[in-house]
């Protein structure tokens, strides 16, 4: 017989969940109340089609308190939840990797916070208890973190110490040297999108016949509006980028107890989380083109779990260790994970030099196939003095590419690097290689090279990848990939839950 003591959330999440649930729908609402102003007859219909919406959010916000509770003992956590599909989900502790305590507007408005628990296998928060008090979700975080309670920390017994925090100027420079520039795109694409669906008859019916004879015209004009479209686009998103990055990270600080770190960022909505250091898989020190010609680099932590994904962004937030700090001083952060490694000693080995002719073929060919298929539309055979510079770019662009990539080991760690645009340096230990892999294309089975590709438990974005190495020479490859077999399985990690 169950003799746990289970918790309900707090009464408001009936009202958080009801705002929640509302936002989801918040565009149905905005065509709903378009539709009523624009047309008549239909008043009854969309009353009651936004009181029944309403209804159900409070109906889902009521289900919800109702049937969620929790209980917690020294070994597991105990979660259930539904009415009509019941579940109950059990989490051992010393299987949990992360815990998240978020606060948006309205929590703060009303003194509560979410509370998400991931673990390494899960495709989701295992749990999401929203919402908590601020005291209680904060007495949970540190509880299943083995953390000593807050009034110990206050009383002098082992204070967080700050590793990391992030200035204005900093945040300033992690969003200028951002490239949002294709959300901006495909956000400004929508108009053009519904201007298609509405028909050019309709389209130019709306607009009146004197905004017609005006745009007729604009077409002598037209490539420079075109020039100084592209250009406003440009600008709007690097202050866009700027503006989200103040927003969302503002005040990040990064912050260490014994063997866990603890992170807090945020402006309109602040979270806080634990990362356990022995948790972490792997490291990846990124820099787009521009922040690596100023000097900097942002480094970021691969955790076995899933909230890293899915509250990933383009610049892969919730995985962010430091957010903007000199190169020359990355090595110091790095020693703070992996103690035994300094990134200054590390011995670099290249790759095959046939990634020069790969580089340059993979950026030419292309290039030139679109060259001649212009060349012959237009009809215009000057156009193929743009060959020669393609050419040389292509060039440049393969021993650029060659002399980017690289991969080491040392005695406790794998590294690779990479990207010329978007540089990259991954290290993942030889403890957490869940597996590895040697890949080949068949250009690459001509020239005798491989890819080599490590797996680990870390769940990371698509743009910061896995750690990898293209084109070493395959005898190479292979005896790479026996040395770090052998080195994982010395160091007895070679399990499914080897995290």
């Amino acid at each position: 017989m169950d003799s746990a003591v289970y918790h309900r959330i707090h009464p408001l999440t009936i009202l958080v969940e009801a705002v929640r649930f509302f936002g989801k729908f918040a565009y149905v609402i905005v065509i709903i109340l378009i539709t009523r102003s624009t047309k008549s007859g239909s008043g009854d219909f969309l009353e009651i089609g936004l009181a029944a919406l309403g209804g159900l959010s409070i109906l889902a916000a009521v289900l919800r308190y109702y049937f969620t509770v929790y209980s917690l003992d020294s070994q597991k956590m105990v979660l259930k939840t539904g009415l009509i599909y019941r579940q109950t989900r059990t989490i051992p502790l010393d299987r949990i990797q992360n815990v998240e305590l978020s606060r948006g507007i309205l929590h703060q408005m009303l003194d509560l916070a979410d509370l998400k628990i991931e673990t390494a296998g899960g495709t989701q928060a295992e749990a999401h208890l929203s919402a908590l008090s601020v005291a209680e979700a904060q007495r949970l975080k540190d509880f299943l973190q083995r953390a000593r309670p807050v009034d110990a920390r206050a009383e002098g017994m082992a204070p967080f110490r700050t590793i990391y925090a992030a200035s204005m100027k900093d945040l300033l420079i992690m969003g200028a040297t951002e490239n949002r520039i294709f959300l901006i795109l495909a956000a400004l694409s929508a108009p053009i999108l519904f201007a298609q669906q509405m028909g050019r008859e309709d389209l130019l019916e709306s607009m009146g016949k004197s905004a017609v004879e005006g745009a007729r015209g604009l077409g002598e004009n037209l490539p420079y509006i075109a020039v100084y479209a592209a250009i406003a686009v440009v600008i709007f998103g690097w202050i866009a980028s700027i503006v989200s990055t103040i927003i969302k990270y503002n005040g990040f600080v990064l912050r260490s107890i014994d063997d866990q770190f603890e992170r807090k960022y945020g402006m309109l909505t602040t979270v806080e989380s634990i990362v356990p250091l022995p948790r972490i898989q792997t490291l990846c020190i990124e820099a787009p083109f521009i922040r690596r010609l100023l000097g900097y680099c942002t480094i970021h932590a691969g955790l076995a779990g899933s909230m890293q994904v899915q509250n990933q962004q383009a610049t892969t937030a919730t995985s962010i260790l430091c957010m903007l700090v000199r190169r020359k001083d990355a090595s110091g952060y790095v020693r703070r994970v992996f103690p035994h490694l300094n990134l200054d000693d590390v011995q670099w080995q290249p790759v095959s030099r046939v990634a020069i002719r790969r580089g340059a073929f993979g950026l030419a060919l292309p290039l030139l196939l679109m060259l001649t298929a212009w060349t012959i539309y237009s009809g215009d055979p000057r156009w193929w003095l743009v060959a020669l510079p393609i050419v040389v770019l292509s060039a440049w662009y393969g021993l650029a590419r060659y002399r980017s990539m690289g991969y080491a080991t040392t005695e406790d760690c794998f590294l690779t690097r990479s990207g010329i645009l978007y540089h990259k340096i991954h290290i993942a230990p030889h403890g957490k290689l869940q597996w590895l892999a040697v890949d080949q294309n068949p250009i690459q089975r001509r020239y005798r090279i491989a890819d080599v590709n490590v797996g680990t438990a870390a769940v990371i974005g698509i743009q910061l990848g896995r750690p990898s190495v293209s084109d070493v020479e395959l005898d190479k490859a292979v005896a790479l990939q026996d040395y770090l077999s052998a080195r994982a399985e010395a160091a007895g990690m070679w399990m499914p839950d080897g995290v």
